[in-house]
Order: C-alpha cells, then sequence, then structure tokens
C-alpha cells in the first residue's frame, strides 16, 4: 500500500470535526517542541532577570549573586542562620521554587543547551489543552540497548507557567512591599 492510499484510508476514520483538529495539529506539530525549548529557555531568562531586580532591595550585609537565579538560591539554601529581614524571601527563594531544579533547569541545562547524556525527546498531549515534552534519559545498560532502563522526565508548560506565574505574583507584592523610599 502506498504512502497516499494508507493516509486515504486512514483519513476515511475521521468525522469532519476530527479531521479539521487533525489538519491543524499537521500544521503545528513541526513546531511544538521548538516553542517547548523557545518557552525553557525564556524562562530561565525570565528568573535571572528576576534575581537581578532583587538587588533593589537586597542592598545590606551578605549578599546573593545578581546574574544567575541558580546561584541566587544556591546562596540562600546553604545560608546557615536567618538571613534578617528577608528572612521571608530567603526561605521562599530556597523551598517555593523546586520548579526551578526540575525541569526548568535541569532540561534545560542538560538537554538543551549542552551535550546531552543519550535520551529519547517526544511532545506528548495528554489532554485537549496541555502538551508535554517527555524526555527519555539512557541508563546506558546494556549498551547495545541503551534506552532498555530509562529515567523519564515530564516538562508540563502549562504546570510550568503556573508555577511561574504565581512566583512571580509573590515577588513582585515583596519587592513591591520592599522597595526603598
Amino acid at each position: 500500500m502506498s504512502s497516499a492510499q494508507y493516509a486515504r484510508k486512514y483519513r476515511q476514520k475521521y468525522s469532519p470535526s476530527q479531521r479539521a483538529i487533525a489538519e491543524k495539529y499537521r500544521e503545528v506539530a513541526p513546531y511544538t517542541e521548538l516553542e517547548i525549548i523557545n518557552c525553557l529557555i525564556h524562562a530561565r531568562i525570565l528568573l535571572d532577570r528576576v534575581a537581578s531586580l532583587s538587588s533593589h532591595f537586597l542592598q545590606v550585609g551578605n549578599r546573593p549573586s545578581f546574574k544567575s537565579f541558580n546561584d541566587h538560591k544556591k546562596f540562600f539554601k546553604k545560608l546557615t542562620a536567618p538571613y534578617g529581614d528577608h528572612e521571608p524571601y530567603a526561605e521562599r527563594i530556597r523551598n517555593g521554587t523546586d520548579w526551578f531544579e526540575m525541569p526548568l533547569k535541569a532540561v534545560r541545562d542538560d538537554f538543551i543547551v549542552h551535550s546531552a547524556p543519550k535520551h529519547m525527546r517526544f511532545v506528548a498531549l495528554p489532554n485537549d489543552f496541555e502538551v508535554e515534552l517527555l524526555i527519555l534519559r539512557a541508563e546506558g545498560v546494556p549498551p547495545e540497548k541503551p534506552l532498555a532502563k530509562s529515567t523519564p522526565i515530564t516538562v508540563s508548560v502549562l504546570r510550568m507557567s503556573h508555577d511561574i506565574e504565581e512566583f512571580l505574583r509573590w515577588y513582585c507584592n515583596y519587592a513591591v512591599s520592599r522597595r526603598p523610599s
């Protein structure tokens, strides 16, 4: 059976509304993974800028990095004593941003920007309104079947956007309440 005959046979199983949805999906499918990657890269840039803005109200004492959200967070995680008047901020950065390490930082750093370990990436559609990037990281045993044992990593853009939005709302309220007079 030729590919054209197969496509015709396959399309006949769709109702007219399903066919319209399938056609729309076929138009955007080649760009979906690129859009998810773009989202991860720009989310990281946004959070690095948030760290930079913190320099406007974290002005005294031992100060964190203001260039990298990752370094900013590491600073607060390493603290052994409360961070003075800004302990609520330190606590939130330490304990309220777990979504930053996984999936945002790990996927962006290990699978997009830098040389990645053996893996397979898929765009998944778990429901009618969500798109996810599914990464299967190879464990490498045995070498001829590297994906026989694999670690799945799921990036839900919708979940990540909700987490970042909630953090930015909190951050904005905190920063505005602490601005110098």
